[in-house]
């Protein structure tokens, strides 16, 4: 994502005033060497505010093999994070690849160094795709959407667009830039902290995670026609080569429940996996509730699941929510499903559950979900 910065453990980010000070306080020579030489040659990066930053779409030709093919999504985005050689008056902020399209977030110091910046990218691209073997032509679309971004509170938000077009947690997604950006130690990182006011360096893989919520990549006020809505997350998550990922697969069910309020099990019966697949529908919904950041409540009445055994769909969220993210079992009532169990009846049937199951003992039980106290009346509550 363009230009890696020098001491990078240091320049994470700050805003103009308060980077160079910072700077001068660690005696980061090199540091302000850098930015007093873009400044001077009239490069706009590291004035906040200033230049030209711009959220754009790239549509690949419709129906045409892009970046279905992870092979492909993984050139451009090394291309993204390795363009410094391109300009010194540009740089990538943000970026998410899916199958048919690439969004991105770019800085530049004005508005037609930006489109001449992505006209290279896209160049470069274009000879490397498919290693060279190209025999179609120009693999996008000539109108790409631009989009001006200003203002603090527009970045967040185009930061969040961006992200959210991931299928599935934007975290855990190879192909946005969600975890280039958590290293803390590109020139993405700095011109992003200029322009946020972030001034503790360390504070901006927390304000990260909690400003740029991952959600849906398109937020409905009100139900959209289920074919549409279906069409436009196939062609955009769902790759017709070999199997589908079940997080991609999750996270379009969800989508498109919470976009056309149908419930989960008519989405899932037109998708054509319902039928001995309750194991997709508790990952559907702890996909949801991880995703949108919205309790245990929340999630199932938005997504329609009243007619799931209420227990046990609980049971089971909780046990995948412990397997795929090894989160004690306080915290994940607390802070993920937002419950309380203050008599303990619910940890017993998980783990009577999970004994039964895989015959895990009480002990082996207490090490997995991080239970630190009244192990003895949970115990007796257990009864094995």
């Amino acid at each position: 994502m363009a230009k890696k910065v020098k001491n990078a453990k240091n320049a994470n980010v700050v805003n103009e005033i308060g980077f160079k000070q910072y700077l001068e306080y660690n005696g980061n020579v090199d540091g302000l060497a850098f930015i007093d030489s873009l400044e001077r040659r009239g490069h706009k990066l590291t004035v906040k505010g200033g230049g030209y930053i711009a959220k754009i779409d790239v549509d690949s030709i419709y129906g045409y093999d892009v970046f279905e093919r992870d092979k492909n999504k993984a050139i451009f985005v090394d291309i993204l994070q390795n363009s410094s050689s391109i300009s010194e008056s540009a740089v990538i902020l943000a970026y998410c690849v899916i199958n048919n399209s690439a969004h991105l977030l770019i800085k530049g110091d004005d508005e037609q160094v930006v489109k001449g910046y992505l006209n290279v990218i896209l160049s470069h691209f274009e000879k490397r795709y498919n290693g060279g073997k190209q025999n179609v032509g120009y693999p996008f679309r000539s109108n790409i959407k631009f989009k001006q971004v200003s203002g603090k509170q527009g970045i967040w938000r185009a930061l969040t667009e961006v992200h959210g077009y991931s299928p599935a947690d934007c975290r855990s997604y190879p192909y946005n830039s969600y975890a280039y950006l958590m290293e803390g130690n590109s020139m993405a990182n700095m011109v992003l902290g200029i322009e946020l006011d972030i001034i503790n360096p360390s504070e901006f893989n927390d304000k990260l995670m909690e400003k740029a919520r991952p959600y849906g990549y398109r937020g409905a006020f009100a139900p959209e026609q289920f074919n549409i809505v279906m069409e436009d997350l196939r062609v955009r998550y769902l790759s017709t080569y070999g199997r589908v990922k079940e997080n991609a697969l999750a996270f379009v069910l969800g989508e498109a429940s919470a976009r056309t309020g149908k419930p989960y099990i008519y989405v899932a019966k037109k998708a054509k996996c319902y039928k001995n697949r309750h194991d997709l529908t508790v990952t559907t919904l702890c996909d949801f509730i991880y995703r949108r950041g919205c309790d245990y409540k929340h999630a199932t009445s938005i997504l329609g699941m009243g007619s799931e055994n209420a227990e046990n769909l609980l049971i089971e969220t909780i046990i995948e929510l412990n397997r795929l993210h090894k989160y004690s079992y306080d915290y994940i009532l607390n802070n993920v499903l937002k419950m309380y169990d203050e008599d303990y009846a619910l940890i017993a049937t998980v783990f009577c559950h999970l004994h039964a199951e895989y015959k895990w003992e009480f002990a082996t039980l207490c090490e997995k979900y991080h239970v630190k106290r009244d192990f003895l009346k949970i115990r007796e509550l257990c009864n094995f």
